[in-house]
């Protein structure tokens, strides 16, 4: 028994995207997201930002690299504590599990 498959090409949106330089877009694919996985998020060693000129260089590039092409990715040796983070997590996940209303009272004015 043979069947066909279907190839769907895949749809896009159109994104804006505010930057300091003004307004880019970005084709975003339409479909319903999913699960990252571990691999296409590059993880980025900021130890270099220590080093001479060349490595702070290099390490300037592999950032806007990922910021630009996955627009996420994981730092190590960062230097910062694992209870800071921990701490910060939390925070985090109060801040965010409050009702909406509780939420907006969270000034989103600058000064």
């Amino acid at each position: 028994m043979t069947t066909l498959t279907e190839t769907v090409a895949p749809s896009y949106t159109k994104l804006q995207l505010r930057t300091a330089y003004g307004p880019v877009y970005r084709n975003v694919l339409s479909t319903a997201p999913r699960e990252a996985r571990s691999d296409e998020i590059p993880v980025i060693d900021i130890s270099g930002i220590y080093g001479n000129l060349e490595a702070r260089k290099s390490l300037a590039k592999q950032i806007k690299y990922a910021a630009e092409t996955t627009g996420f990715f994981y730092i190590k040796n960062h230097g910062i504590a694992s209870d800071v983070i921990d701490n910060a997590l939390n925070a985090s996940k109060t801040f965010f599990s409050q009702p909406l209303e509780k939420k907006q009272i969270v000034s989103k004015n600058l000064g």
